[in-house]
């Protein structure tokens, strides 16, 4: 249970990191009044392409500090797989809540809705499969 608590928690850090980290900051360039299209869609790819660079650097030094970590904090019988599947959720996680960013701004509630709505439950699914394994 504590295994299953620390890689979440981790997962958690690289969340923030990754995507949400430039989440108000897009919020607030994309609800100005008097934008203008061109200026919206530049500050949404700037937006995107801040996130993914971010969440690419965070996966790519998961992904490499893989020994490191497998004999430090992860212990030898833990499943390869689920130690890579981390860098694809924050990657996912970049792209939801950047996702998140572009409906809070143009105020599509029930869509937004409906997007936490499906983020919690991969969280959920994600969680259940960790917890299993």
């Amino acid at each position: 249970m504590a295994l299953a608590s620390q890689f979440q928690y981790i997962l958690y850090l690289l969340q923030i990191l990754g995507g949400t980290a430039t989440q108000n900051s897009s919020i607030q360039a994309l609800s100005q009044t008097g934008l203008s299209p061109e200026s919206r869609t530049q500050a949404i790819s700037v937006s995107l392409r801040i996130s993914l660079f971010i969440a690419v650097v965070l996966a790519t030094l998961w992904v490499l500090s893989y020994t490191w970590l497998k004999g430090s904090i992860f212990p030898n019988d833990f499943p390869a797989w689920l130690y890579f599947l981390l860098p694809a959720t924050c990657l996912l996680s970049s792209f939801f809540s950047w996702a998140n960013t572009c409906l809070c701004t143009t105020k599509n509630y029930r869509l937004l809705a409906f997007h936490n709505i499906q983020q919690i439950l991969w969280n959920m699914a994600f969680f259940i499969i960790m917890g299993y394994y």
